[in-house]
């Protein structure tokens, strides 16, 4: 135990350094990009092979083997750099995660989009490549590239930041593409802002740009919450004629999905609720909106729509809404989960092993997975622990599951009868209800369906109306499963 234990501590020790290493090899990378360098230099890498043998002659075999690897590695990552370094177009940041940015400007725009992380020190060289023609800007450099601007539009000029740089004849002009964002954002669903009451989650930037755009519509009042302003989020209840709620917060974003901060029902005058946010596609802000009968959206049509003024920046063309459309149905499609609900014994897990292997998605059984988490089955746990207790255990499953997007994911079959279970599998997910005939269900290793025919008959009519309410369409399942799977691909494809 003790020699695992020093493993352990030289494995983490082995890791940090190759972290440094990577960190390292990637500034060499940008060096030899700046300059045009080879990014091979075979005499360097059998120095250091051969400077390492020497040390520990007895380890030659495992030394060689080992520097391929890391020698490959850092080629990859530099030839990454410097591809992205030749682009002419993408997104500027001080730290980049995921992007829907690229694949957005790929469909319409038809050219590639790299991801810049510069810090701010750096700006003034960075802005001053002569590939670059057009760039989109994130936090914090939104207020940091204005001292290099030559020229700010309205928007930007309104709101003091730029989100979107058009390079021309040396000169560098300013943008705010979210203002036409936001704005898309409320027109699409109908939304009503003239002399209506609102109601801004947050302070910060894109608070900013959502107020410009709601002072030209003409709202009648904006309000402001924040956690330490005069109206935060214990009295904010106290505008209880409130008609439009915007959030410009992260909160409720991945991985902190399922939060909101307001109770939606306290404002009995409320008809919208808007949200920047487009991880989760569903905010739990958003869902209890939609459950209350309210206009609402969340945040890729304003990702979507700020992209497509952008790339008519960059490219002097016009782009048809019908477009920006068809994007958003395609990174739901590519992005969502398909979930499967329906009774024990349905056949949930069989349809969605054969759905994952045509669509070639990763798929998920919950079932599967609290064994994996929890080291017993869910029918072990509901015997040791009773039903209640393995609810309570599902309920964390279903929370992890349904964070994930390009998921097929099989649910247990008493799932539904926890309401908590509803918004995570909603939030990203395309909800199946899988109809099968009584007499037609397994019952067995399933310990809640023992009892007879009566029994499950009892069952099925105490959680149908929960399978109706969960799910956006029902598939039954009564002849063979093919038949069903056709039927779910036959969907999900159209």
């Amino acid at each position: 135990m003790n020699l695992r234990k020093e493993i352990d501590l030289l494995d983490e020790k082995l890791i940090d350094l190759y972290i440094e290493r990577l960190r390292l090899t990637d500034q060499v990378g940008e060096y030899k990009s700046n300059l045009g360098l080879n990014l091979e230099d075979k005499e360097r890498e059998k120095e250091i092979v051969e400077r390492s043998i020497k040390t520990h002659p007895a380890y030659k075999e495992e030394i060689e083997g080992l520097y391929q690897e890391i020698f490959k590695t850092s080629k990859k990552r530099q030839e990454k750099i410097i591809v992205n370094n030749s682009l002419a177009y993408g997104l500027l940041g001080e730290h980049l995660g995921h992007s829907y940015s690229p694949e957005i400007h790929k469909f319409l725009g038809g050219y590639d989009y790299g991801l810049f992380e510069v810090k701010k020190d750096d700006l003034k060289n960075f802005l001053k490549r002569d590939q670059l023609k057009g760039l989109n800007v994130t936090m914090p450099h939104k207020i940091n590239v204005l001292p290099y601007m030559d020229g700010l539009s309205y928007e930007a000029k309104k709101i003091g930041a730029v989100n979107t740089i058009k390079f021309k004849n040396n000169r560098l002009y300013g943008y705010n593409t979210d203002y036409y964002g936001v704005k898309k954002m409320i027109l699409r669903k109908n939304i009503q802002i003239k002399n209506k009451k609102v109601l801004v989650l947050g302070t910060g930037a894109t608070s900013q740009t959502v107020t410009a755009v709601l002072e030209d519509f003409q709202a009648k009042t904006i309000d402001y919450v924040s956690r330490k302003g005069p109206i935060d989020y214990e009295n904010m209840y106290d505008l209880k004629d409130i008609e439009v709620i915007v959030n410009t917060t992260p909160v409720g974003m991945y991985p902190n999905n399922g939060i909101s901060l307001v109770d939606l029902s306290r404002f009995d005058q409320l008809e919208a609720v808007l949200d920047v946010i487009y991880n989760p596609f569903e905010t739990r802000l958003v869902f209890d909106a939609k459950n209350m009968g309210l206009k609402a959206s969340g945040g890729l049509a304003m990702l979507v729509y700020q992209a497509k003024k952008t790339v008519e920046i960059f490219l002097d063309k016009k782009i048809p809404d019908r477009e920006c459309e068809k994007l958003i149905g395609k990174i739901y499609r590519q992005k969502r989960n398909i979930v499967l609900v329906g009774m024990p014994g349905s056949g949930k897990s069989t349809i969605g092993r054969k759905v994952a292997k045509i669509l070639d998605l990763d798929h998920i059984d919950t079932d599967r997975y609290f064994e994996d988490k929890f080291c017993m089955t869910p029918s072990q746990a509901i015997k040791k622990f009773g039903e209640a207790s393995f609810r309570d255990m599902e309920e964390e499953v279903v929370r992890e599951v349904g964070q994930m997007t390009n998921k097929v994911i099989s649910t247990g079959g008493g799932v539904v009868t926890r309401r908590n279970n509803h918004y995570p599998l909603k939030q990203n997910g395309y909800i199946i209800y899988v109809k099968r005939s009584v007499d037609k269900l397994s019952t067995r290793n399933r310990p809640l369906s023992q009892g007879g025919p009566n029994h499950l008959l009892k069952m099925e009519e105490q959680r149908r109306e929960y399978y109706e309410e969960f799910a956006d369409i029902a598939v039954n399942n009564n002849r063979h499963f093919n038949l069903a799977v056709d039927k779910i691909i036959n969907i999900i494809n159209n």
